[in-house]
């Protein structure tokens, strides 16, 4: 039988990686789970991040609200693709990492000018109708194309856009990422829920598995 190690609220606010796979570790070594030895740390995160963006993926497919700490805002440099008289085509210069879907949302929040101005996010087909508009032909249009944020209108003036996303892997995109340091962003009501899964589902299926030791008698 498993015992549920004892976490006050407090200790899972601000918590990093390495002290998700800790509390993990831990809580499988109180109670004598002997495949726990047989684990490494990398594997124990693959999971933890694994069920965090299926239980993110869970709450897109029911439409419900997204607490902002699943979110990243990306600035990036755009570079003029196409620059015909009245219309012009940016480019992104950054890959956007592995964003969590759904068959209504792409992943893509929102984007934004330098100057925190509000970009019309649609699709490259909405883009191609738009150019024939006589009032709001020039206005800007963000959209995600395979890896990339590309944005079209009638100016000539962007330079730089924030694009805030959710990312199926929140260190995936972030520079110098320190798993010792830096907060990893699970909220309190989330990590028993991705606990019970790795205990119930993947120590179970180790448990089950047959023993490396072969009987040579």
């Amino acid at each position: 039988m498993r015992f549920r190690a004892i976490v006050t609220i407090n200790k899972l606010i601000d918590m990093t990686l390495n002290n998700y796979i800790d509390d993990v570790l831990l809580e499988a070594r109180n109670n004598n789970i002997t495949e726990s030895e047989k684990l490494s740390r990398h594997q124990i995160e693959l999971w933890i991040k694994s069920y965090r963006a299926m239980l993110i993926k869970q709450k897109l497919d029911k439409k419900e609200s997204i607490d902002d700490m699943f979110t990243q805002t990306i600035r990036m440099h755009v570079s003029k693709i196409e620059n015909d008289p009245g219309h012009v085509e940016y480019v992104g210069d950054i890959e956007l990492p592995t964003l969590l879907g759904t068959k209504w949302f792409t992943g893509l929040i929102s984007v934004k000018d330098a100057y925190g101005n509000v970009i019309q996010l649609g699709s490259e087909t909405k883009m191609k109708f738009q150019k024939y508009r006589k009032y709001t032909c020039k206005d800007y249009i963000a959209y995600k194309k395979n890896n990339k944020v590309y944005v079209e209108g009638g100016s000539n003036t962007l330079e730089w856009i924030d694009v805030q996303v959710i990312a199926e892997d929140p260190t995936e995109n972030k520079l110098c990422y320190n798993p010792d340091k830096d907060e990893y962003p699970i909220p309190v009501h989330m990590w028993p829920t991705i606990k019970d899964m790795i205990f119930d589902h993947d120590f179970y299926t180790m448990s089950q598995q047959p023993s490396d030791i072969t009987n040579n008698s």
